[in-house]
């Protein structure tokens, strides 16, 4: 009675904790609530939406010159009321790539310390154009530019509001840089490298905005060459912090490019974008009405408190402060922070975990838990199976884009109805699928949960070593398999099992999360890839949450 009655507890306790992990891993407490515009001591979401509602009120690219004389205009003038000189940088004849040349000219404005120059400025680039004509099935249409680049624009405006409120604590300074003709090829930063490079003087820190979607939080998904310290200042200071290094690698490999493509070989910095829902970007959906106050206030939450320690610390007065010869490998975990390891560390963490699963892997031989032929078979069974739902996810992609008429790509297929419901009840019946399998296989066979919980962290720990050595990165693999790793040595000891509810959660707060942002910045043509690892992990932690119930293996 007391046996039922403890495993009544834990089936209790393993549902409460998948239930608060999914909710926090999806913004519960993870995300900062909207400020309001009357707390003016900071940074406030409401403040930036006033000025997308100018900015964002027609089309304003390339196409539409009076349009964008008028936001240029605005702009000036709000940098104008903060104090910071703005003046404009023209260029002329620049080659549309659709046709025919124009004009195009940036807004600059610097804001120093109240002691006069600084001998360091960070330096925010937002562009000030929206995107030209886009061709959205049989439909031509044009982007109202609210989020890419609104966003940007807005948040930078309000940073400095709330920034010079504390400018008699300045130790470096702020320089500003609005670009034109972003969307046509960088145009406006090109322009601005090549021939106003005076600008980019005494620059120590770049900070670029952007947004691929209209909502979902801000991500840093890009840094520069030797990005160690500027990652240090991000992991000390910003609050809800998002961010994976393996965006920094896959972004390298795609064919998209921003302003701080430019610099980031040169000076130390962070891109930022927004990446959830790609289906309005470019499009006349990225509008006022569709913009995302808790998205717009993500990008406050992170940027303000990293600047004002920027602006405030002496450290950061020689402008070569934040280079570094070295980079990091980084992941976030909701709740719980940013983990941060240098390249080196990152592979003794893969040895470790390695060494970890060979432990595993040999007591529960050496118990008789589970039998080596066994785990090899289920190992292969299970990356056979991984590869199937791969190819099956990547079907399904393909063949929503075909009904659609749209073009499949793996990196960004838009433009697809209810992409996001796809995803989602795709998810849930992979998910479902595992848990009915061990359900049903562990009641009639013991062991069964041990055998294919040692199986799947055996790959994905073979799996991480072959990140590691080839692209450097390796936490979707070897975070997990670590965890499970833990889990299963100290499930030998009834005490210790309880901690298995522990890997339970973080496992879940990552792999959540990252899917969440895998899917929204790949699109639904990476379904086959999000499928794929969602079935990875859902056997690492229903073969935990079964071990967690079981109460203790050797005994059943």
């Amino acid at each position: 009675m007391a046996w039922r009655l403890g495993r009544i507890i834990r089936v209790i306790l393993a549902t409460l904790a998948v239930v608060l992990a999914v909710c926090v891993a999806y913004g519960l407490g993870s995300m900062p609530k909207v400020v309001s515009a009357t707390e003016e001591a900071v940074f406030s979401a409401e403040n930036v939406a006033k000025d997308l509602a100018v900015i964002a009120k027609e089309p304003h690219s390339v196409e539409h010159p009076q349009a964008r004389d008028r936001v240029r205009s605005y702009l000036v003038d709000r940098l104008a009321a903060l104090g910071g000189n703005p003046r404009l940088y023209a260029y002329d004849s620049i080659a549309f790539r659709l046709g025919g040349y124009f004009d195009i000219a940036n807004i600059y404005a610097e804001f120093k310390p109240e002691s006069g120059p600084a001998s360091s400025y960070v330096l925010f680039i937002a562009h000030l154009d929206s995107r030209y004509r886009e061709q959205v099935l049989d439909s031509t249409v044009y982007s109202y530019g609210a989020a890419d680049d609104g966003y940007g624009l807005g948040t930078t405006l309000e940073l400095l509001r709330v920034a010079l409120q504390y400018r008699q604590d300045w130790s470096q300074g702020v320089k500003v840089l609005f670009t034109d003709s972003e969307e046509n090829g960088l145009n406006g930063m090109k322009e601005a490298v090549e021939h106003n490079p005076e600008l980019l003087e005494n620059v120590g820190f770049v900070i670029n905005l952007e947004a691929r979607g209209v909502k979902g939080p801000a991500l840093l998904f890009e840094t520069g060459m030797g990005d160690s310290k500027v990652v240090d200042l991000y992991a000390e200071a910003a609050k809800y912090p998002v961010t994976y290094s393996l965006t920094t690698v896959v972004y390298k490999m795609m064919p998209n490019f921003t302003d701080f493509t430019v610099v980031k070989d040169q000076l130390p910095g962070l891109n930022f974008s927004c990446l959830d829902n790609i289906r309005y970007y470019h499009t006349d959906w990225d509008c006022f009405e569709n913009i995302s106050l808790p998205t717009i206030q993500h990008y406050g939450a992170q940027l303000e408190p990293m600047l004002q320690r920027y602006l405030t610390d002496a450290n950061y007065a020689c402008v070569d402060a934040l280079k570094s010869e070295d980079n990091s490998v980084y992941f976030t975990l909701p709740w719980v922070g940013l983990v941060k390891m240098t390249q080196t560390q990152n592979r003794w963490f893969a040895v470790v975990t390695a060494l970890f699963c060979c432990l595993a892997f040999a007591l529960h031989t050496k118990t008789r838990i589970i039998r080596p032929k066994q785990v090899l078979c289920k190992t292969l069974c299970l990356l056979g199976w991984g590869l199937g739902i791969l190819l099956v996810g990547e079907g399904i992609a393909w063949l929503a884009a075909t009904c659609v008429g749209t073009p499949f790509n793996v990196a960004a297929t838009k433009f697809i109805p209810g992409d996001t419901w796809i995803g989602l009840v795709a998810v849930l019946a992979v998910v479902a699928s595992v848990a009915g399998i061990f359900v049903r296989r562990a009641t009639k066979r013991p062991f069964f949960a041990n055998e294919t919980l040692v199986a799947i962290t055996v790959l994905m720990t073979v799996l991480g070593l072959l990140m590691t050595f080839t692209l450097g990165e390796n936490f979707f693999f070897m975070f997990p398999a670590l965890l499970s790793c833990i889990a299963l040595i100290l499930c030998l000891f009834i005490l210790f099992n309880y901690l298995s509810i522990v890997a339970v959660i973080l496992v879940l707060l990552m792999a959540c999360s990252f899917c969440y942002n895998l899917f929204t910045a790949l699109t639904i043509g990476a379904l086959g890839v999000v499928l794929m690892l969602v079935f990875f992990y859902a056997v690492v932690v229903v073969g935990l949450l079964e071990n967690f119930i079981r109460v203790k293996v050797v005994n059943d």
